[in-house]
């Protein structure tokens, strides 16, 4: 018989000593002084009757600050993670308690990107990566963060390991608020084996829209689907963005006379527009097999095709919206394709592609 997994305490407010022993002694101090100053203040006959009040009003404040010193002191709050219950510990200056919540009111682990400052100015930070168990709506169930790392390569291996480890699924939010939850008899599945056991299903509404034929064209060709971007990568507004920002650092640099800085910048400025420049003067495109995604770039009337990335299909656990394009994500894998495109024609694209795999299985 296997033993039941250990409970796993985590903290979700923590006492802040500085703050709090900031408050109090602030506090003690500034109302031991007005305290002692405000009997001679309301004997003196020529002390004006605003000066005692102003003072009762600072012990006041005062007192409400030492309160709430000893507020952040005391103050805690943890989670605490068993077999199938979530136990969450209060404790505060009106006392301690425990709720403890069913872990079914949790939809599932979901990643997270977040700010972390560091360093002795506020304004520096860096990006970590966290993991956290996220309840359902209709719960007052906290939000626990159980993991965190500074590394993103390690972000979907340490989602898929806590979602094992506690039984859950894992929730994702594509750019179009869908919620999916992918469960943990999924987390090795490719794409095929989702929509094979239906546990990854076609939107009928996302199909129904068709593609904007003057950005898409779709074509079944055999046992390929071939999708053709027929406008740049780059909208318009993006490129004059881009060329702006360029014309601004090469002036920037010229004017200050920092020539060194400009040698070093040219190339890196002539690269960037050369990428537009391609990007205007070619096509980006997309076939998808049983077998494999292959990414390719052609002239503008579709000829002289160069694949640029190929990634197998059995590499393929999910599909999302995220970031202005259309992405194919394994756990060791990526491809994206669509971007800048509209969010309808991205919404169609995933279900055209999806509903393509699904009949190649028949």
């Amino acid at each position: 018989m296997t033993e039941p997994p250990a409970p796993q305490r985590f903290p979700l407010i923590e006492p802040n000593y500085v703050i709090g022993l900031v408050l109090i002694l602030c506090g003690a101090i500034i109302g031991a002084i007005n305290l002692a100053m405000i009997g001679d203040a309301l004997r003196n006959q020529s002390v004006p009757g605003f000066i005692p009040m102003a003072m009762a009003a600072i012990i006041a404040a005062t007192a409400v600050a030492i309160l709430a010193g000893l507020h952040l002191l005391v103050r805690q709050t943890t989670a605490t993670i068993e077999a199938a219950t979530v136990s969450v510990k209060r404790r505060s200056l009106r006392g301690a308690g425990t709720t403890v919540y069913p872990l079914s009111v949790y939809l599932g682990v979901m990643g997270q990107t977040v700010r972390v400052a560091h360093g002795s100015r506020s304004r520096r930070s860096r990006t970590a990566y966290a993991v956290v168990l996220v309840p359902g709506a209709g719960t007052d169930a906290p939000a626990i963060e159980v993991f965190r790392t500074a590394r993103e390569d390690k972000h979907r291996a340490a989602l898929e390991t806590w979602a094992r480890r506690l039984s859950v699924a894992i929730v994702t939010a594509d750019e179009d608020g869908r919620i999916e939850a992918r469960d943990v008899a999924d987390l090795d599945r490719n794409l095929m084996d989702r929509l094979r056991h239906h546990t990854l299903a076609v939107n009928p509404a996302d199909l129904a829209g068709g593609p904007d034929p003057r950005l898409l064209s779709a074509e079944v060709i055999g046992d390929e689907l071939l999708l053709r971007r027929l406008t740049p990568v780059y909208p318009p507004a993006e490129v004059l963005k881009i060329m702006g920002l360029l014309g601004v650092l090469a002036f920037g640099l010229l004017y200050f006379k920092v020539y060194l800085g400009l040698a070093i910048s040219l190339p890196v400025i002539a690269l960037m527009a050369w990428m537009v420049f391609r990007d205007h003067q070619s096509r980006t495109g997309l076939v998808v097999t049983a077998e494999a995604l292959v990414t390719f770039r052609a002239d503008l009337d579709g000829g002289n095709r160069v694949e640029t990335d190929r990634v197998p299909l059995s590499a393929i656990e999910e599909i999302r919206l995220e970031g202005n394009a259309l992405h194919f994500i394994g756990d060791r894998k990526r491809l994206g394709f669509g971007g800048y495109l509209p969010l309808p024609s991205r919404q169609w694209l995933r279900a055209r592609i999806l509903a393509f795999l699904r009949d190649r299985q028949r």
